[in-house]
C-alpha cells in the first residue's frame, strides 16, 4: 500500500528530476533512491542513459537504482560501466552490486581493468556482494594492482567469497601508514563480517593517536560484526573527545542490539517490573508516568542509579502519554533499539507529576560486561522553565538539548533544510543564522589545530549559507542571498574535500549566477556560470 503522502512526494520528486534546476535534479535523484519507490526506477533509467545529463545526476541515478533494487536497472547499469565519466563506472559497478544480479559478473570482471582506480575498486567490492564462484580468479589477480585500495577490495570480496586465508592482507591494510588505507581497511572488515577482526578493531578504536575519521571507520565496523567483545570499548567511546567518533559508537551500539540473545529487565525504582525484549511493548498500568510531554533522556547507568539531569545524556522527543486511550510511542536510543511504551485500556492514567527519584526506567542489559542504560522522562521545559507552546518550539528545544554545540546544530540544519522545502524562509534563515554564528568559531579553531580534510565543520558552515541564500531567493531578495552565496564560496570546500569524493560546491557559483540573473546583471551571472564549468571541467565532471 502506498502511503498518499509518500505518493504525492515521489511524484513531485519525479518531476523535480526531469524539470528542476541542477541543485533540484541532483537532491532529487538522492531523495528517490533513499525512500526506494518502484515508481522511481523508469525516471532514473531515464536520466542515467540522458547523455546530455550532467555527469553528477547521472552518478546520483545509478546510485539511487542501486538503493531500489529494481531488476529492471541492470542492463541500464551494466551499460553505465562504459560511460565516459569514471564516478559514474563506479557508482554503477556498485549499484549492481547492490542488486546482487549474477548477470553482473562478467561485465564486472571486465570493469577490474578499468583505467580508473575509482571503478575497479567499485567492480571488486560489487562481486564480492554477488557472491558467484566466477569472480575468485579475477579477484586473486586484481591483488597484483598497484593501487593498494584495490589490493584491499579485492582481498576483501575473495574472503566473502569464502577464502578466509586473505583476511590477514585486510588485517595488514589496518596498520597501513596511510589514512584514507586505514580508514577503507576499517569499513571493509566492518563489510566482511569475520570476527577475527574484532580485537586489532578494538585497539585502534583505543588508539587516542588514530585519526578521528578512522576511529569513526572503526566503530561502526565493530557494529556491523555486533561481536559483544566490542560492547564495553563502544561505550567507552560513547564519551570520546571527538564528536563523530562519539556519534559512531552510538550507532554501531543501536546495531548490536540483541547481540548474544540479550535479555532486557526495565524496571522504575520502586521495583515495578517491565519485562522484555528491546522493541517489545510495556504496559503503563504501573507506570509513574501521567498523561502529558516529556522530554526523554538516554544515557549509561550504574546500578545503584546516577544523579539528574545527566549532562551528558541525549535527548529525544516530546514523548507524549495520553489517558483515557489506547496511545503508543517510541523512544529513539543510541544506545539500543527503542522501547515502546503503550497505555493500558483498562486505565485512565491519573499519576502524579514526576519527581527525578520517580520519573526514571532503568533498563539492564545481561550481556557480558553487565553494561547498563537508563531512560529518563522529564515533563517538557524550556531552557527558562517556561513549557513549551508549539511543535516547533519543541524541535528547537529537541535540538538544543543535544549536548555538543555542533551536534545541536547538525539536527537544526536538518529542520532548516526542512522549513525551506515547506516555504517558511523566515524561520529557516533565523535557524541557519545560528548555525552559522555558532559553528564558525568551531571551525576556525579547527583550522588554528590543522584538522586534516573533510572538515564537518567547515561543511555545515558552507552549507548553511548556501541554504541561507536559497531561502533568500525564494523570498526575492537577491542581493541579499548574492552575499550569502559569496559567503559560502569563500569557505571553499574544495580546499579539504577527499579527492575520492569531490566537491560540489560548483553549485554554489549556479546559485549565484541564478540570484544575478534575477537582477539583471547577465554579464557577472555569465561569469558565475563559467567558473562553475571551470570546475566540473577540471574535476572531469563533463
Amino acid at each position: 500500500m502506498v502511503i498518499p503522502a509518500v505518493a504525492d512526494e515521489v511524484d513531485d520528486l519525479i518531476l523535480d528530476l526531469k524539470y528542476g534546476t541542477e541543485v533540484v535534479r541532483n537532491d532529487a535523484a538522492r531523495i528517490l533512491g533513499e525512500i526506494g519507490d518502484q515508481r522511481a526506477v523508469d525516471p532514473l533509467i531515464d536520466a542515467l542513459e540522458d547523455e546530455n545529463e550532467i555527469w553528477i545526476i547521472r552518478e546520483l541515478a545509478a546510485m539511487a537504482l542501486g538503493e531500489i533494487g529494481d531488476p529492471k536497472a541492470i542492463d541500464p547499469l551494466i551499460d553505465a560501466l562504459n560511460d565516459e565519466n569514471p564516478y559514474v563506472r563506479g557508482t554503477a559497478a556498485e549499484a549492481l552490486g547492490e542488486i546482487g544480479d549474477p548477470k553482473a559478473i562478467d561485465p564486472l570482471i571486465d570493469a577490474l581493468n578499468d583505467e580508473q582506480h575509482f571503478v575497479r575498486s567499485g567492480a571488486a567490492e560489487a562481486l564480492g556482494e554477488i557472491s558467484d564462484q566466477r569472480a575468485v580468479d579475477p579477484l586473486i589477480e586484481a591483488l597484483k594492482d598497484d593501487d593498494w585500495d584495490i589490493q584491499l577490495w579485492a582481498a576483501s570480496s575473495l574472503v566473502k567469497l569464502g577464502k578466509t586465508d586473505y583476511l590477514d592482507l585486510v588485517l595488514l591494510a589496518l596498520e597501513d601508514e596511510k589514512d584514507h588505507i586505514r580508514f577503507n581497511a576499517a569499513e571493509a572488515l566492518g563489510w566482511i563480517g569475520d570476527p577475527r577482526a574484532v580485537d586489532p578493531l578494538i585497539e585502534v578504536l583505543w588508539d587516542e593517536d588514530e585519526d578521528s575519521f578512522v576511529r569513526k571507520n572503526v566503530a561502526l565496523a565493530l557494529g556491523e560484526i555486533g561481536d559483544p567483545r566490542a560492547i564495553n570499548p563502544l561505550i567507552d567511546a560513547l564519551k570520546d573527545e571527538e564528536s563523530l567518533v562519539r556519534t559512531a559508537a552510538a550507532e554501531a551500539l543501536d546495531m548490536m542490539v540483541g547481540v548474544a540473545e540479550c535479555q532486557w529487565d526495565s524496571y522504575t525504582p520502586d521495583q515495578t517490573a517491565f519485562v522484555g525484549q528491546p522493541g517489545d511493548v510495556f504496559p503503563l498500568r504501573n507506570s509513574p508516568f501521567k498523561a502529558g510531554s516529556y522530554i526523554v533522556l538516554v544515557g549509561p547507568a550504574g546500578e545503584d542509579g546516577l544523579d539528574l539531569p545527566p549532562a551528558t545524556w541525549n535527548a529525544f522527543g516530546p514523548y507524549e502519554l495520553k489517558g483515557g486511550h489506547k496511545y503508543k510511542a517510541m523512544i529513539e536510543s543510541p544506545l539500543g533499539e527503542s522501547l515502546r511504551f503503550e497505555e493500558d485500556l483498562a486505565d485512565l492514567l491519573s499519576y502524579s507529576d514526576p519527581s527525578p527519584e520517580s520519573a526514571s526506567v532503568y533498563a539492564r542489559n545481561n550481556c557480558p560486561g553487565d553494561v547498563w542504560y537508563a531512560i529518563c522522562l522529564r515533563p517538557t521545559k524550556l531552557e527558562g522553565g517556561t513549557a513549551a507552546e508549539t511543535e516547533d518550539e519543541w524541535i528547537d528545544d529537541e535540538c538544543l538539548q543535544m549536548g555538543e554545540p555542533f551536534d545541536a546544530c547538525q539536527c537544526l540544519y536538518i529542520k532548516a533544510k526542512d522549513l525551506i522545502k515547506a516555504g517558511e524562509y523566515d524561520k529557516a534563515i533565523q535557524l541557519l543564522n545560528y548555525i552559522i554564528e555558532v559553528v564558525t568559531p568551531i571551525h576556525n579553531d579547527r583550522v588554528a589545530q590543522g584538522f586534516p580534510f573533510s572538515n564537518s565543520a567547515q561543511q555545515l558552515v558552507a552549507n548553511s549559507w548556501f541554504f541561507k541564500g536559497d531561502a533568500l531567493s525564494q523570498q526575492g531578495r537577491y542581493g541579499e542571498a548574492i552575499q550569502a552565496y559569496d559567503e559560502a564560496i569563500e569557505l571553499d570546500p574544495g580546499s579539504w574535500s577527499d579527492p575520492l569524493n569531490p566537491p560540489k560546491y560548483y553549485l554554489y557559483w549556479v546559485a549565484k549566477g541564478d540570484a544575478l540573473e534575477n537582477l539583471g546583471r547577465n554579464s557577472e551571472a555569465q561569469q558565475c556560470f563559467d567558473e562553475s564549468d571551470r570546475i566540473k571541467q577540471a574535476w572531469g565532471w563533463e
